[in-house]
């Protein structure tokens, strides 16, 4: 994979992550409290503990680094979002 299309992939998966974090936090209730505060995101399951990670990496961690934190972040906030669909 050359390098503009690893740029490109990464770019779609930030927005990606971006985007999930925005849908989640709109489901916030009185179970799942779920905060963004720029690129961080935290999660408060009430009574069963909290969550907190960033959602992207700066540009000073390789490309690889980036698009591998993106996917697992996405698949992270895809997992919150079904279980909080399920708890309600």
């Amino acid at each position: 994979m050359n390098a503009t299309s690893q740029y490109f992939e990464l770019a779609q998966l930030e927005a990606q992550v971006m985007n999930a974090a925005a849908e989640l936090a709109a489901l916030s209730n009185d179970e799942y409290i779920i905060a963004l505060n720029g690129n961080w995101i935290k999660c408060i399951y009430v009574g069963r503990g909290t969550e907190t990670f960033d959602l992207t990496l700066s540009d000073k961690y390789t490309v690889n680094n980036r698009v591998s934190h993106a996917q697992d972040n996405l698949k992270r906030l895809i997992e919150i979002k079904c279980d909080l669909l399920e708890g309600n």
